[in-house]
């Protein structure tokens, strides 16, 4: 029950144009129509023709009505089989609160409402409308205030025989249920004190109120079936006698019985006609004197390709048309904001167009500069034949007094972007008017009274339908969703789109250029990445107004106006704008600069070969004031966009064009700028925190790395600034496995240093430093550990910090590990321990780090139990001396542990242990990272050892095993890494257990050929490999000879498809 819209529905509904039409056409008062059904009725049946099932509200009103919502109320009035006692009362306040809940806003609450009933209905209604008027509900008021009209249909005023019909058929479930005839059927006997009451009540209401509402009472004059009178009389289905006139009640006879006369067939049916031509008559009773548009000075013309931007209009219909049904007449004045070109003036071109009959006069100024301002001012005045000044001035003056003076203007000022113009001198202060602004601007959303939105991007349907209208393809949009070259066309244009940023007039120029065949739709991807600006700018016409300049162009303006501003944060904005070009478009944060000048001034600037200019804007102290203030510059001309944590975001192309302008010297000179101040941002952290910093750096490496590669070459005076950007790049891609982008980098860095800084052994011993955690990764163990020993012997040559030499000492014996040589790597660490315990500090890590080294060498000579006694006790110390989240170093214990713990059938330990690692994983990697999916696979691993794990609960670890798998093997690019391997490893175990031992097979083979080239036979993990392949071949020749009865189909039985209970919480 309740309110039910018939019209509109489903597509129409969200349909702009239908909603438009609603909103108003023609000068007619757009409104609801509400039907409300009578006794054994219900909302749709009453008024539904049986035969053809034709309800007219739906299937015939809408076209003869276009502009109105159509809708039907259902409440409980059956007569028999019900058990409701509610009466006339309890309805009507029923449908004033769910008339009240449709029209949840002011808009709405002021919308006319013209209101259908049938039989009953009309008595509910008719004491809804008094409890409306006379209780000064404020939220019922409203419906009273706007209802322009009721169509009464056989409501039976004073009574009716319908009455007894309705007790006859109450009688029997009235009596066996012991309940009392319903107020309804009481209310409704003739000559019923209730509907006396009730009538004379609404006379006087329409009496008092008379000229502003109309009733029309129409009557039945057949009989029902078996029935030998009239169910409701004409006497009975008027307000007023049929002796009295009035000028508020017309009534009208219906050749129908009370059953048929709201029933309708056809639009031919004559009594439809009379009750549309009632309907069209009582609203053009309430519309006010319709508006002539004397006046239209718009003079540019609304592109024939626009498309879309619903949303946005419908914000700007509801924030400024003015309905004529509203009782405020005060001005409205809404701004639209965002970065130029995104399709702002099309927009307003759009709104003037489509309600230019709303309005006497549309005016439309151009307010970039008051010089602007004042030629469109002249062509106003001169339009409306007043005098015209010579002082610029004086004409403004003259123009706002005249407009003051006229209802219904609406006044477009495109373009308002400078921050300096006062917009007041160019707003005449009048009621019942409406004023658009459209700006870069944000701060210009002060002038707004009905609000402010932001244009961005285009939705991607809309881009794509824009793209095709534009580049005359438009005959694609009416070819089916099957057709092949649809589908073919609609994935080129979205591909176009993106690259585009969705922006509204880079779209329109792209088409443009597709259309006068410079390029084809297809080539368009292509050339693009080539000659973006050239592309853009070849689908200019100067023919076509709405695009005097290109896309590029309306930014430079942007540019232009902050140049102008010419204090210290406009130089600043300047120079951010041109580092954010270097940068990935997306996740900059205004940290990194702090970051990078903390740093930098911590070193003295001796990092840098020179100081980045926009660190000399504040040579003493960080100055988060300013650079503030010049990122507000940024964002009030909408050339980027900040979320609430601060990240900074820009626009593709505006990251493009930013680019672009600089010319070849410059932009080497701030690309030189932007590696060192993403360098010096970086923090070397080891925890949580540091790392996940270090990996919101990836996007920006990438995207320097795209503009130019480093220099490393002796003849680049920059060569060590860029020697340390790449090595720290490096590190950051190798902590992230991406170890061929990494090692690429480290071996241009120590080619470089060999060649031109042979005697710096500053920049040499960290090179080949980070040289060998690359081979580290790639599994390159004995040329890991001939490095070591060369690091060994540089650092001992150098006289190296004791601290620097035992990380070393360190880092060499775990290259022994990898190579076999386990007993000199103990004799490392013990080296280490013992020689530079007094010579370290009590509180350093290298100690430790020697104690965790002896653990691994011992579990990698098959000594478990005292390899865990020392790895316990690491742990141990490392949780309790940590600060803050865990670190890479106590996840590389948890690991080692949980291997431990599985090769000492300690099965709760070893799960606990697993289950920590996934948590940290996840902490620090994200759910979906490769390291986090094989941690996942791991604590499976801890359920099969210790016999917890069902087959389908291990074959569920398919999908994510073989997607890390994968993952893994796009990022290498190159040779496979350790961490790959393990993938697959780990992989090729799944496949095992779950029985797809051919699978397993093929796989395995694939990493004993990796690891042979990596190491030959001799090596451990060679072996290993081979073993666990021998494992797997064996499997296979078992299960041919034992299980050769059990069915092909339950042997390969894809069992990762089989759902599983109780799942992990991941």
């Amino acid at each position: 029950m309740g309110i039910q819209v018939l019209y509109p529905i489903g597509e129409d509904a969200e349909d702009i144009d239908i909603n438009l039409n609603i909103n108003l056409e023609l000068g007619l008062t757009p409104d609801n129509i509400l039907a409300i059904h009578g006794l054994n009725g219900n909302p749709l049946n009453t008024w539904t023709e049986p035969k053809s099932q034709k309800l007219w509200f739906r299937d015939f009103l809408p076209k003869d009505i276009p502009n109105a919502r159509i809708m039907t109320f259902g409440y409980d009035a059956t007569a028999a089989f019900e058990r409701s006692t509610a009466g006339i009362l309890e309805h009507a306040r029923d449908l004033l609160r769910c008339v009240e809940e449709t029209r949840i806003n002011e808009q709405e609450r002021n919308r006319p409402i013209l209101f259908c009933a049938h039989s009953l209905g009309g008595l509910v209604l008719k004491q809804a409308l008094l409890v409306a008027a006379e209780t000064g509900h404020k939220h019922y008021k409203p419906i009273w205030e706007n209802t322009i009209g009721v169509l009464f249909f056989g409501t039976p005023h004073r009574g009716s025989s319908l009455a007894a019909y309705g007790a006859q058929l109450a009688r029997v479930p009235t009596a066996l249920s012991m309940k009392p005839t319903p107020q309804l059927l009481e209310s409704l006997s003739t000559g019923s004190f209730i509907l006396g009451e009730l009538n004379g009540k609404f006379r006087k209401l329409m009496d008092k109120n008379r000229g502003s509402r109309e009733i029309a009472s129409f009557y039945e004059t057949r009989t029902m079936l078996a029935w030998r009178s009239l169910v409701v009389e004409q006497a009975s289905a008027l307000i007023n006698p049929p002796e009295c006139e009035t000028m508020w009640e017309t009534p009208i006879p219906v050749a129908a019985d009370h059953r048929d006369m709201c029933r309708f067939s056809s639009t031919d049916n004559p009594a439809y006609k009379t009750a549309v031509r009632t309907i069209q008559r009582l609203r053009r009773g309430n519309a006010d004197e319709e508006i002539t548009n004397q006046v239209f000075l718009v003079p540019q013309a609304l592109s024939k390709d626009f498309t879309g931007r619903n949303d946005i209009r419908t914000l700007v219909t509801a924030g400024l048309i003015d309905q004529n049904y509203q009782k405020k007449k005060e001005q409205k004045r809404l701004v639209l904001w965002g970065l130029g070109g995104s399709g702002k003036t099309q927009i307003c071109l759009k709104i003037a167009n489509d309600y230019r009959n709303r309005f006497w006069g549309i005016f439309f100024i151009d307010g970039s500069s008051i010089n602007n301002a004042i030629k469109g001012f002249d062509a106003i005045a001169k339009a409306l034949k007043i005098r015209v000044s010579q002082d610029p001035l004086v004409l403004v003056e003259d123009v706002r007094e005249h407009l003051a003076t006229r209802p219904r203007w609406m006044l477009i000022i495109d373009n308002a972007d400078d921050p300096d113009l006062d917009l007041w001198q160019f707003i005449p202060l009048s009621g019942n008017s409406s004023i658009l602004i459209t700006t870069r601007n944000r701060a210009a959303v002060k002038y707004a009274t009905t609000g402010s939105t932001t244009v961005e991007r285009m939705s991607e349907k809309d881009a794509m339908t824009l793209l095709l209208k534009s580049s005359g393809l438009d005959n694609m949009l009416d070819l089916g969703n099957n057709c092949p070259a649809h589908h073919k066309k609609k994935e080129t244009a979205l591909k176009i789109v993106r690259s585009l940023g969705f922006l509204a007039l880079a779209i329109i120029q792209a088409g443009a250029a597709i259309r006068q065949r410079f390029v084809s739709l297809e080539d368009f991807s292509v050339l693009y990445t080539q000659r973006k600006k050239d592309l853009l700018e070849s689908g200019r016409s100067k023919e076509e107004t709405g695009l005097q300049c290109s896309v590029y162009t309306t930014w430079e303006i942007s540019i232009k106006m902050i140049e102008a501003v010419n204090e210290k944060h406009s130089v600043l904005a300047l120079e951010i704008l041109q580092y954010f070009a270097f940068m990935h478009f997306d996740g900059i944060t205004e940290q990194s600069f702090e970051m990078a000048w903390r740093e930098s001034t911590r070193q003295g600037h001796v990092f840098f070969s020179s100081v980045p200019k926009w660190m000399q804007t504040m040579p003493d102290e960080w100055d988060q004031l300013l650079i503030g203030r010049a990122l507000a510059l940024l964002l009030s001309f909408c050339l980027i966009t900040m979320d609430a944590d601060r990240r900074v975001s820009i626009h593709p192309l505006v990251h493009q064009w930013s680019l672009e302008r600089m010319i070849e010297i410059e932009r080497r000179e701030v690309w030189l700028e932007t590696i060192v101040t993403i360098t010096a941002a970086i923090s070397w952290s080891p925890g949580v925190e540091g790392f996940t910093h270090r990996k919101s750096l990836l996007p920006h490496l990438d995207a320097c790395r795209n503009v130019y590669a480093f220099d490393l070459s002796g003849r680049n005076p920059h060569v060590e600034a860029h020697l340390s950007a790449a090595l720290s790049f490096a590190l950051i891609y190798r902590e992230n496995n991406r170890i061929n982008d990494s090692i690429k980098l480290t071996k241009q860095c120590l080619d470089s240093v060999e060649a031109n800084l042979p005697a710096s052994q500053s920049h040499y011993i960290p090179t080949l430093k980070c040289y060998a955690a690359d081979l580290s990764h790639l599994g390159k163990y004995d040329e890991l550990a001939e490095i070591w020993q060369k690091i060994l012997k540089l650092e001992e040559i150098s006289f190296a910090e004791p601290e620097i030499v035992a990380q070393s000492l360190i880092a060499t014996a775990t290259a022994n590990i990898l190579i076999g040589r386990h007993q000199k790597a103990i004799e490392l660490c013990r080296t280490v321990q013992s020689d530079f315990r007094e010579t370290l500090e009590h509180n350093n890590t290298a100690i430790l780090e020697a104690a965790e080294v002896i653990g691994y060498a011992k579990k990698a000579m098959g000594q478990p139990r005292e390899a865990l006694k020392h790895l316990e006790k690491c742990l141990e110390v490392r949780v309790q001396t940590r600060v803050g989240h865990p670190t890479l170093q106590e996840i590389e214990l948890v690991e080692q542990l949980t291997d431990l713990y599985n090769e000492l059938k300690r099965s709760k330990k070893a799960r606990s242990m697993a289950e920590r690692r996934v948590e940290i994983y996840s902490q620090i990697y994200g759910p979906d990272d490769r390291a986090t999916v094989a941690a996942k696979v791991a604590f499976e691993e801890t359920r099969h050892n210790s016999g917890m794990l069902n087959i389908r609960r291990r074959a569920r670890c398919i999908g994510v095993s073989e997607k890390a798998c994968a993952f893994a093997r796009q990022q290498d690019q190159g040779e496979p890494s350790i961490n790959t391997l393990f993938s697959m490893e780990q992989l090729a175990r799944v496949y095992c257990d779950c029985g797809l031992l051919e699978k397993a097979k093929l796989l395995q083979e694939e990493i004993v050929a990796i690891y042979m080239h990596k190491g030959g036979l001799g090596r451990e993990d060679t072996v290993r490999a081979i073993k666990y392949l021998r494992r797997i071949e064996f499997g296979i020749k078992v299960r041919r000879v034992v299980y050769w009865w059990v069915p092909k189909t339950l042997r390969d039985k894809d069992w990762a498809s089989e759902k599983v209970q109780n799942e992990p919480a991941w």
